[in-house]
C-alpha cells in the first residue's frame, strides 16, 4: 500500500492533506487471536521493519504532525 499512500499525500497535499504509512500496525487485539504469535511471525517475516506499531503510537504521530 505504499503506492497509494504516496499517491493520497501527492494528490491531497494542495489541500494541507498528508499521509502516514504505519508499516505492520497492530492493536492490543489480533485479528487471529487464537494464534496470535504466529499471525504476529507471519507478518512481521513480510516486512522490512520488524515491529509493530500500536494504535496509540500511531495516533501520537498523528497528532504531533497535524
Amino acid at each position: 500500500m505504499p503506492g497509494v499512500t504516496k499517491r493520497l499525500a501527492r494528490d491531497l497535499r494542495p489541500h494541507g492533506i498528508n499521509a502516514v504509512a504505519p508499516g505492520a500496525a497492530g492493536s492490543e487485539d489480533w485479528l487471529f487471536a487464537a494464534r496470535p504469535q504466529e499471525y504476529n511471525d507471519w507478518v512481521l517475516a513480510r516486512h522490512c521493519v520488524k515491529a509493530r506499531s500500536l494504535v496509540p503510537d500511531l495516533a501520537n504521530l498523528a497528532e504531533v504532525l497535524a
